[in-house]
């Protein structure tokens, strides 16, 4: 995204009453842990790690 990342935009999203409450899930190809750490700290309802396919990416 040109104008901020991912963790930029969750942030933002969350300070924002009329979209605070909506689900956020990460779909990030990082499945290291301070990424889904830093993602849960700033409200993610879930982290998820893309698969290497596209059927496991469907299954998920």
């Amino acid at each position: 995204m040109p104008q901020m990342n991912g963790y930029e935009l969750l942030a933002w999203v969350k300070t924002q009453p009329k979209l605070k409450r909506i689900p956020f899930i990460i779909l990030s190809a990082s499945n290291v842990p301070v990424d889904f750490e830093t993602a849960n700290d700033l409200g993610a309802n879930s982290y998820l790690v893309k698969p290497a396919g596209s059927v496991q990416l469907v299954e998920i």
